[in-house]
C-alpha cells in the first residue's frame, strides 16, 4: 500500500464543544483528545471521548457536529 497524502488525526474535532449528559460539563476538544471512532451496523456510527468533568463516557455522532 502507498500512502497518497498524510491525514492529521484528530484535527476535524478541534474546537467542536461537547457537553456530558451526566454531569452538564461543556468542554472543547482541542488537538491530542482520545476521540474514538466505534462502528456499529445495527444502531449507527458513533465517537466517544472521555468527559474531563466526571470521567464518565461520552457518546455522539457526526450529525452532533453539523452547523
Amino acid at each position: 500500500m502507498k500512502i497518497v497524502k498524510k491525514g492529521k488525526p484528530g484535527t476535524k474535532w478541534v474546537g467542536k464543544k461537547i457537553e456530558c449528559s451526566s454531569c452538564r460539563c461543556i468542554f472543547k476538544l482541542e488537538n491530542g483528545y482520545n476521540v474514538e471512532f466505534v462502528s456499529e451496523q445495527r444502531d449507527g456510527d458513533f465517537y466517544k471521548v472521555k468527559c474531563h468533568g466526571c470521567q464518565g463516557l461520552v457518546t455522539f455522532t457526526k450529525i452532533a457536529f453539523r452547523n
